[in-house]
This record gives structure tokens, C-alpha cells and sequence, in this order.
């Protein structure tokens, strides 16, 4: 029987990076046997690749000649492979072939896309609860003192409160702000003016924010001064900073001194030296 696609037929990565989980890999027996036929290993990683990009994410039409051409394997190396590489995908009733490997991680990408999609709901009803609440109660007098005079000052709630709280910045943005770890002297405006510029290269919000959290993750653990932080302005820059994976460091085997001194001073020389000096940039930490 055919099973039926495991997401909507829309489903695009959408700038959502792949990112592949090797131990699991490692320990799979297509991967196993992969490293029996030279250059298989090679083809399942460009096929994980490829498939990434297509539309629906993660599936390929049901034509092999489309999928070999589409991965760049000449026919002469397809066919001693293709076993291999075509284990574990299966047909929905979509047209389309998917590997559960692949499902899982779109799964996982979808997930955080209606998690952020909920958090910015919630930003967003915040900000308007907090507009609410700054506007003063309607009163049963005239709010006009008149002094007998036929002058009079205008004492309209609404121009008293013309002071509006409505941020500037796109919501998802102000998300992003919120979750940065705070690092002294940092722009607002600069930090949005890049963020805008990443958006407009195709960059997804969600993407954005999910390296956000990996950065600030990783100075919780590391415990990095404030001072070592990076500026959310070249984090956002093109550099492509939000794309690293921020895995912290393992903790130090107890009786053994770390190799830099400490977590600390190892966030630090990571935040000097994995800063945009090395591409020509203005040096930025």
C-alpha cells in the first residue's frame, strides 16, 4: 500500500541549512555498506544534498535517471551504486520518493518554524496588550479646561499618549533582539539594517533565529564576558555567523588543565579570531 506524504506538498528548506547527524550515520547499515563500492559513500551525501533543495524538501521525483542527473553521477557510476543509493527511499502516494532519514530532519524544521511562528504570535499580542495598556481611560468630563477667556488647552488622552509605543522593527526581529546575549555598545539599528540585508538574500527568519539561539546557548556555556560577544551587527553580517553550528566545547577531564586556560578564554580567542578580519572587513568583535 501506498503511504502518504509525510508533509504538504509546499514544503521548502527555504534557507533552512542540512545539517547531518554523523554518529547516526556512522551507524547505519546503508552507510556500512556503502564503504564496500568506491565512491557510494560520496553519492548517498550528495543525494541527502540534493534532495534537500527539492520541492517538496527532502524527496525526489520517481525517476532515477531524473535523480542521478540531478546529483551529477555519470551513468557509468550509477549503476555498480544504485543499490545503495536507493536504499531506504520509498514511494508516497504523492509521486514522490522520500528516506526517513531526510523526513525526520524536515520534521524537525517544520517543528521550529511553528514554535518561532507561535513565539512572534506572541510577540506580537505582547506589544499590542502593552499599546492597550498605555492608553489612558476614557473620562465622563470634557477633557477641555477652558479658561473663560475663548481660549482653551486641549487635554485629549489621545494626544497625551501621542507618544507611541509601537516598535519601528519587524517583529521577528524584536524576537531576535530579545534572544541575542547582550553585549555592551550594540546598535539596534545596525543590528536590523543587517538582519534586513540577509532577509532580502533569502536568509528565512527562522533560520536567523535558530542561529541566535545556537550563539547564545554557546555563551551561556562557555560563560563569555560581555565584552567578547559578538555584535549582533556582524553576527547578522556576511560573514554568515548565524550558519555556524556554536558547538560548546566538552568540559575538561577532571586532573587536567584545559587547553586554553578556560571556557572562558576560549569563547574569547573564538570571538576575536571568528570575526570578519580574515575576509577584509572592518574588525568587529
Amino acid at each position: 500500500m501506498t503511504l502518504p506524504a509525510p508533509y504538504p506538498s509546499d514544503t521548502r528548506a527555504k534557507g533552512w541549512r542540512f545539517e547531518i547527524d554523523y554518529e547516526k550515520v556512522e551507524q547505519s547499515d546503508t552507510w556500512s555498506l556503502a564503504a564496500e563500492v568506491p565512491m557510494a559513500q560520496h553519492g548517498l551525501l550528495m543525494m541527502w544534498l540534493v534532495s534537500w533543495t527539492q520541492v517538496p524538501c527532502g524527496s525526489f521525483p520517481n525517476d532515477e535517471s531524473l535523480i542521478r542527473a540531478k546529483c551529477r553521477i555519470a551513468p557509468k557510476y550509477w549503476a555498480p551504486m544504485r543499490e545503495i543509493l536507493m536504499r531506504g527511499w520509498w514511494l508516497a502516494d504523492d509521486g514522490r520518493l522520500y528516506h526517513d532519514t531526510i523526513v525526520s530532519r524536515v520534521a524537525e524544521m517544520i517543528e521550529y518554524r511553528r514554535k518561532n511562528a507561535k513565539r512572534v504570535a506572541d510577540f506580537k499580542a505582547a506589544k499590542r496588550e502593552q499599546r492597550g495598556g498605555n492608553a489612558l481611560p476614557p473620562s465622563d468630563h470634557d477633557d477641555s479646561n477652558d479658561t473663560g477667556t475663548g481660549t482653551s488647552s486641549s487635554l485629549r488622552s489621545e494626544d497625551i499618549s501621542s507618544g507611541s509605543t509601537e516598535s519601528k522593527y519587524p517583529a521577528e526581529f524584536d524576537a531576535v533582539w530579545q534572544a541575542y546575549p547582550d553585549r555592551p555598545g550594540r546598535s539596534k539599528a545596525d543590528a536590523c539594517k543587517a538582519w534586513k540585508a540577509r532577509r532580502k538574500e533569502g536568509v528565512t527568519a527562522e533560520a536567523l533565529m535558530a542561529g541566535v539561539e545556537r550563539y547564545a546557548a554557546y555563551c551561556r556555556a562557555c560563560k563569555t564576558e560581555p565584552g567578547f560577544i559578538k555584535q549582533p551587527t556582524t553576527f547578522f553580517g556576511p560573514g554568515e555567523h548565524y550558519l555556524n553550528a556554536w558547538t560548546a566545547p566538552a568540559p575538561a577531564t577532571p586532573g587536567t588543565r584545559p587547553a586554553f586556560g578556560s571556557n572562558k578564554f576560549a569563547a574569547a580567542a573564538a570571538s576575536i579570531f571568528d570575526t570578519p578580519q580574515n575576509q577584509g572587513e572592518v574588525i568587529d568583535v
